[in-house]
């Protein structure tokens, strides 16, 4: 693995070269974009139950693989992949280590999406990454701490609004991606639909 820059002065630079690895994970077939489902394998699973038992390296597991992602699954990827080692174990929903057969492995349906959404706030605020989500899969999404807050929720609501606007013009879940990922890029690290 090719180490990559991570002392950015801002957050903001932070994000955009998130945004510019999504953007070349893409173009290199690394991952297929879809809407619904954090991570999937499209091949053998990523890993198995010894590797979550010995918390290995999410980052060794993902070489030589692809992997089908939503917007959230995509930055997620990127995010471990550029600045930090996550575990297998770290990113299976505590209510479903028991599965003998090794199905969780394979379909991530079980992601914990608190732990990747907490992950992600080191550089996304919840937000943004509720934009980026309601944008992607063409509906809000809400978290509790921003329900309350008519600001936000007017913000996620846009994003979702843009997202049923590029989907109406015919754009992919692969095009939104790209285009919510440029639009990050063009605005210093801040999705401004």
């Amino acid at each position: 693995m090719t180490a990559k820059r991570t002392d950015f002065k801002t957050k903001g630079e932070a994000r955009v070269a998130i945004a510019k690895d999504v953007l070349k994970w893409i173009n290199t077939e690394k991952m297929s974009v879809q809407q619904s489902g954090y991570l999937h394998s499209l091949g053998d699973a990523l890993f198995d139950s010894t590797d979550v038992d010995n918390n290995s390296d999410l980052r060794d597991k993902l070489q030589g693989k692809e992997c089908r992602v939503c917007a959230l699954g995509a930055v997620f990827l990127t995010t471990v992949d550029r600045f930090n080692k996550v575990g297998c174990a770290d990113i299976v929903s505590t209510g479903n280590r028991s599965d003998p057969w090794g199905v969780r492995y394979r379909h991530f349906s079980s992601l914990d999406r608190d732990m990747l959404t907490g992950y992600l706030n080191k550089y996304f605020t919840p937000v943004q990454l509720c934009m980026i989500e309601s944008a992607f899969e063409c509906d809000t999404f809400l978290e509790d701490d921003v329900e309350d807050n008519p600001a936000a929720v007017a913000k996620i609501t846009k994003a979702d609004a843009y997202g049923n606007a590029l989907a109406e013009e015919g754009h992919s879940s692969q095009s939104r991606l790209r285009k919510i990922m440029e639009n990050i890029i063009k605005n210093k690290g801040t999705f401004k639909p």
